[in-house]
């Protein structure tokens, strides 16, 4: 049977809850278990069903039932209109039974770990988290990982360079879960840097878009040992059991007149 643990809210960027999910497959890894629990739509009932390899299943099932704990601790148990179903783009969405949306909502796994984060209100979020390891070259050229930001976050963080690619690697991705996916928001034009506050806030500048808004990495507590000030990586009080970096973005006020979303 596939254990399930939830920590949180931890409240790393002002009005956002971040929560986290350590699922661990048990001893019959050939096991998917019953649905059930998560109270998946239709819809992703027939995308857990299409998935063939166990792991998969395990995964997409995994992300579904901390998607619906999370549910139940921010709207309560009984609260059955916290319903979370997708939209026509594959926008993670939390509605009530009369089809208002609740919060918005964002979700990363990497390996046995789930993140999932929730803000009230028209604030966009995106939450992307990485198991600790060196991103490939390819990878980083898609999207758009250059050495000069690199050298900037090893420079503002002290994570070591090694590892600074994936860090980058996960504030390109939660900026462009804050756009929802938008097609014009490409990893090139997404870029970071410390604000006068002294914290960390990324920017986007694309065609007929120039915005920006805060974000924040975060890690577990005895990660690395890292130099930063406490406005640029937040360690999380809670143990875990892999070693992981990720990032929250928010969008605050998405320019009207320039959305294509």
């Amino acid at each position: 049977m596939m254990e399930h643990h939830v920590h949180g809210p931890f409240v790393i960027l002002r009005n956002c809850n971040l929560w986290f999910s350590e699922y661990h497959p048990g001893t019959c890894p050939e096991r998917t278990d019953d649905p059930a629990a998560a109270r998946m739509d239709a819809c992703d009932l027939q995308r857990w069903m299409r998935f063939r390899p166990p792991e998969k299943k395990r995964q997409f099932l995994s992300s579904r039932l901390a998607v619906r704990t999370v549910l139940d601790h921010e709207f309560g148990v009984s609260e059955a209109g916290a319903h979370f179903t997708t939209d026509d783009s594959g926008r993670p969405v939390v509605r009530s039974l009369e089809g208002q949306e609740l919060c918005r909502i964002s979700l990363s796994h990497s390996s046995s770990l789930i993140a999932v984060a929730i803000v009230r209100g028209t604030t966009k979020v995106g939450v992307d988290i990485e198991v600790f390891g060196e991103a490939r070259p390819a990878a980083s050229s898609s999207l758009g990982i250059s050495p000069q930001e690199v050298g900037l976050l090893h420079h503002l963080t002290g994570i070591n360079t090694e590892f600074c690619s994936t860090a980058v690697w996960t504030i390109k991705e939660a900026v462009w879960k804050a756009f929802d996916g938008a097609p014009f928001v490409l990893p090139s034009k997404i870029g970071f840097e410390q604000n006068s506050g002294g914290m960390l806030s990324w920017r986007l500048q694309a065609a007929d878009t120039d915005e920006q808004g805060p974000l924040m990495l975060f890690i577990p507590p005895k990660t690395l040992d890292l130099t930063a000030s406490a406005g640029i990586v937040t360690r999380l009080p809670t143990k875990f059991e892999t070693d992981f970096v990720g990032c929250l973005a928010l969008r605050p006020q998405p320019a009207a007149a320039n959305q294509r979303n």
